[in-house]
């Protein structure tokens, strides 16, 4: 497999740690990005395999963090927005004329606050902060919350059959959670210490696929499964580095898993790692600096 690098922003200075996400279908691509020079969430869309791409403004008001995910041909899009003295979550999905109404889903959130979403085509289901919001067709239900942890940040989620799936980070402790709910939501399960901010996790064909990056010293990047209600099997770790880990990210088609990761090379270069099944190969990407964040991966 071969990949290359496009620059998908159109401006004359870097974007700084933009928080872009990233989702696709066979025919379309979206990455959602914070534009935190200019404060505002922009999208860019490509038709064409990431050849070309549009942008469209969807927020002018400063936010603090974005997610996206697809279902069938709909993207659905979560972000918060600062609206002073609150952060408030969004969520919006594609129409066939553009972008819905932008519709408030959890409010009261810390300047901090992850978010993450799924969708299973019939519910969509979103967290912030240690927070949870189903939405029903296009009607949001009551916040609950999944995580009594303090300082619970960074969530992802993933859905199986109706059932959410969360991990999460305890920020303070350096300390990665999963838990789900099944009536209420169980007490979390403790993953992993020394986690190192970043994971991802995704249902593939009733599966549960995890990737984080932890610090043992040096950096690892584990992969784990789990067909529930079975336990977690064992961890796999994919690469190890002495410099940091700044994003990983999960996706794939059929049983067919795609797990991708960035790390800095040296005190100048980040660079790009994606693995399918056995073995990691390098995307070229010498021109990724170290202040660069490259957190779209698919």
């Amino acid at each position: 497999m071969s990949a290359s690098i496009v620059r998908v922003d159109t401006y004359t200075n870097e974007l700084i740690d933009p928080q872009a996400k990233i989702a696709a279908t066979a025919t379309k691509i979206c990455v959602v990005y914070d534009d935190s020079i200019n404060g505002r969430l922009q999208v860019a869309t490509s038709l064409d395999g990431g050849l070309t791409w549009s942008i469209v403004e969807l927020t002018s008001s400063a936010i603090y963090g974005c997610a996206i995910c697809v279902r069938g041909d709909v993207f659905h899009i979560v972000y918060t927005l600062d609206n002073g003295p609150n952060v408030d979550a969004y969520w919006i999905y594609s129409t066939e004329s553009g972008w819905s109404t932008p519709v408030s889903v959890i409010a009261n959130l810390s300047l901090a606050a992850g978010v993450g979403i799924a969708s299973d085509g019939t519910f969509v289901d979103i967290v912030a902060d240690e927070r949870y919001c189903r939405i029903t067709g296009t009607t949001p239900g009551a916040e609950e919350d999944f995580s009594a942890i303090a300082w619970t940040q960074t969530p992802r989620i993933a859905l199986i059959s109706g059932t959410p799936h969360v991990i999460f980070q305890d920020f303070d402790l350096e300390k990665l959670y999963y838990t789900y709910k099944d009536g209420t939501w169980q007490t979390p399960e403790l993953l992993s210490t020394n986690f190192f901010h970043q994971g991802d996790i995704i249902n593939l064909a009733g599966t549960l696929r995890l990737l984080y990056a932890r610090n043992t010293g040096p950096t690892q990047i584990v992969y784990r499964e789990k067909v529930p209600p079975a336990a977690w099997g064992a961890e796999s770790v994919l690469d190890t580095t002495q410099l940091n880990t700044d994003a990983v990210s999960l996706s794939g088609v059929g049983n067919t898993v795609l797990k991708a990761w960035s790390k800095l090379s040296n005190s100048t270069n980040r660079q790009l790692y994606y693995s399918i099944g056995e073995g990691n190969v390098l995307i070229p990407s010498t021109d990724i600096t170290k202040d660069q964040n490259p957190a779209a991966l698919i």
